[in-house]
């Protein structure tokens, strides 16, 4: 045992109180590494110039409590047994004592020219291990992934050990069997609280319409327990897929660098239909999926908050969004899956042009709704007419435009080439006139004075209307009747129900009034001998 000054104060020989020298021509000069912190000095030869029994010194570093170098531990070792060890730490022994399970086995290869360097097969020793599909991807200090030599996939893990890489592999089908048990029993348990799930809401709310049997709330039931079951699987589905992201972003700090995980996220493995592309594809389809229902509820809310041209834009950034993150994810996970997307990107012009002679509708359809939006000709929330259809604007996409039926509350998606003559119905109020008549026997003068006394009354029962209403005059005379013409303003939403509540109001009028609205009549006659019978009957 040496102290930190290089001399001995233990020794099991009679050679005590000796110094390293320090002169660098003597051997004992090299373990002097040893007192400025390296590890440990081995000799790999014995000085022959030694005046006994020549030995190989072993050095070993001794450190104190805070780490710092405090001397060293010496060992001499008689050469005559190092034959025995030696060989036993040769490269091909140690490899060809390996025994693995799932008919797994070992090979070498050597860095610098990329050939075998040992192989259970003795007659690839010396070959080019390109020649047998392995990548120079895989010939790398810690690859773990999937490699395929001689049309057979094996899973494989190496690590570098001085010029060689030293590979452990085995037949990805003797993995299968493992991964279908671990899938079987963490699948079954999950589907079978789904369904469990399921069955409890479907007592629970056919317990609950069976107490209402008679009025009708079976069905009622039933939609409710399917609406609960959609939320509750948007809901786990969103959650899950956060807790993914968040792992994914924090991977650094919550996982270790060696994780599986790490491993995966890093794609270091090769590219094909493997557990680590899967399982990737599954990373990203979450995460991405997260990102965008996060990015497109928060447009949504920006978009119901703002003004109509924020949320048609909002609209049409969310389609945008959704379809990119579509195309994106399935040419990602193509790629990771082992399919050429390259090529697929090279003839992506060949291919544009095909579909825009194949489809010339679609294409017209998607420029038409990119013209719509920069024009501003409408927005989501305005009413508009297409060939005498009147509708409020849900939805304006890239293909199509949603429009909502005011009066019947039906939703009709046009195309947007066939948005041709449009009129917008919410630019200004929308005007509303309406006809009445009165017998030609009624005084117009005093029916004029009850209209302008009644009319505020009519007006305060008709709230939603913006103008009038307002007495236009007299429009025409028809064979039985003079036709009054009155008018109102609203909002093109209110259009319906402020015509209604006129018609309504004006009929409540004349009665109150005692006006007279003529009506259709019809004399029949019947002849019966010489007397002649007549007769009215409104229609």
């Amino acid at each position: 045992l040496y102290d930190k000054n290089g001399t001995v104060i233990v020794s099991d020989s009679t050679y005590k109180g000796l110094t390293l020298s320090t002169d660098p021509e003597d051997p004992s000069y090299q373990f002097r590494q040893l007192l400025y912190g390296t590890p440990y000095v081995l000799e790999t030869e014995p000085d022959e110039d030694y005046l006994e029994k020549p030995f190989i010194y072993v050095g070993s570093l001794v450190t104190d409590e805070k780490g710092d170098p405090n001397g060293f531990v010496q060992l001499a070792v008689d050469p005559a047994f190092l034959s025995k060890p030696v060989e036993s730490l040769s490269k091909e022994y140690v490899l060809s004592t390996y025994s693995g399970t799932n008919s797994s086995h070992v090979f070498a290869v050597d860095m610098q020219s990329a050939t075998y360097s040992y192989h259970p097969r003795k007659s690839r020793i010396g070959k080019a291990v390109a020649d047998y599909g392995i990548t120079q991807k895989a010939l790398r200090d810690g690859y773990a992934g999937y490699i395929t030599v001689r049309g057979v996939k094996y899973f494989c893990v190496s690590a570098a050990a001085n010029s060689e890489y030293v590979f452990v592999v085995t037949p990805a089908s003797n993995l299968l069997s493992g991964i279908y048990r671990i899938s079987f029993f963490t699948f079954f348990p999950c589907f079978a609280a789904v369904c469990l799930f399921y069955l409890l809401l479907l007592r629970e709310f056919s317990l609950s319409a069976a107490a209402d049997i008679n009025s009708g709330a079976i069905e009622e039931a039933e939609f409710r327990s399917e609406e609960v079951l959609k939320v509750f699987l948007k809901g786990a589905i969103f959650v899950f897929s956060g807790v993914v992201f968040i792992i994914y972003i924090l991977r650094d700090k919550l996982l270790p660098k060696d994780s599986i995980f790490s491993h995966i996220m890093g794609s270091v493995w090769e590219n094909g239909v493997n557990l680590f592309s899967i399982t990737w594809c599954v990373i990203c389809i979450c995460s991405v999926g997260f990102v965008t229902i996060c990015l497109t509820t928060l447009l949504l809310q920006l978009g119901n908050s703002a003004s109509a041209r924020t949320k048609t834009m909002s609209r049409m950034l969310i389609s945008l969004i959704r379809y990119a993150a579509i195309i994106g994810i399935v040419f990602c996970c193509a790629k990771k899956l082992g399919v050429e997307t390259d090529t697929l990107l090279a003839s992506a012009g060949i291919l544009t042009v095909v579909i825009g002679l194949g489809a010339q509708s679609l294409t017209s359809d998607v420029f038409d709704g990119l013209f719509i939006i920069i024009e501003g000709s409408f927005h989501v929330g305005d009413v508009i007419s297409v060939d005498d259809w009147r509708g409020k604007v849900l939805e304006i996409g890239i293909r199509n435009t949603k429009l909502l039926d005011l009066d019947n509350n039906n939703t009709k998606i046009i195309n947007n080439s066939a948005l041709k003559k449009v009129q917008n119905h919410s630019l200004n109020p929308e005007g509303i006139f309406l006809s009445i008549g009165i017998d030609y026997d009624e005084k117009l003068k005093d029916i004029e004075e009850i209209i302008m006394r009644e009319m505020p009354v009519v007006r305060d029962n008709l709230p939603l209307a913006v103008e009038g209403p307002d007495y236009l005059g007299v429009d025409a005379f028809e064979d039985s009747a003079v036709i009054l013409m009155f008018s109102v303003k609203c909002r093109i939403e209110d259009y319906y129900k402020v015509k209604r509540g006129l018609n309504r109001e004006l009929k409540l009028m004349f009665d109150r009034n005692g006006i007279s609205v003529p009506f259709t009549q019809v004399v029949i006659s019947e002849r019966d001998g010489n007397e002649k019978q007549t007769g009215t009957s409104g229609l």
